[in-house]
């Protein structure tokens, strides 16, 4: 599967990461999920924790594997601006055609409520860039951090704050792809492996 898994991704323009390939296989998809979830299996894990967006994605499918709880980590407010509407995030794989219909950049992308209600109802924990609604966690969790792409560690690193601000243990990480090696992540491929 490690070869589907590079024929099915795409660079936009030599520097934009295009996964969408790895979503769209079936077989591929449960792959992704198993073999994320593979060394964490006999670490007790309760929740596994994402980060907004493809976080939501990929954790999902490990915490199903581990028969575990799933929370999302969510883009802090001060991060609003940089995650939603920097002209990178806006690269040409995001103003093509299926990008740039006003529904979707309104309803998903700039629609206030999407943005804030989400954790405006909760207490949060905060480690910048992400929030986690702080009810959602426990002193008793073991959690393991999931996301698809590991590039500076700092989305990761903030979720593993939060989880020491909560009390509960963090068990380690786990993604799809990962620009280096880092202490205790999981990788299935280096992102230099993938073209």
């Amino acid at each position: 599967m490690y070869e589907q898994l590079r024929a099915e991704f795409r660079w936009v323009d030599g520097e934009l990461s295009d996964p969408a390939g790895w979503w769209r296989d079936a077989k591929l998809l449960a792959w992704i999920g198993a073999a994320l979830a593979d060394p964490y299996r006999s670490a007790g894990v309760t929740v596994v924790v994402g980060p907004e967006s493809r976080g939501f994605l990929v954790g999902g499918l490990v915490a199903r594997e581990l028969g575990a709880g799933f929370i999302e980590a969510y883009k802090h407010e001060a991060y609003k601006h940089e995650a939603y509407k920097h002209e990178a995030y806006k690269h040409e794989a995001y103003k093509h055609e299926a990008y740039k219909q006003e529904a979707y950049k309104h309803e998903a992308y700039k629609q206030e409520a999407y943005k804030h209600d989400a954790l405006r109802s909760d207490e949060v924990l905060v480690s910048e860039p992400l929030a986690v609604r702080s009810r959602l966690l426990s002193p008793v969790d073991r959690v393991l951090a999931v996301d698809d792409w590991l590039d500076t560690g700092r989305q990761l690193a903030a979720v593993e704050s939060i989880v020491a601000a909560a009390g509960a243990v963090y068990v380690g990480a786990a993604v799809i792809a990962a620009a280096r090696p880092h202490p205790g992540v999981h990788a299935l491929i280096e992102v230099a492996d993938l073209g």
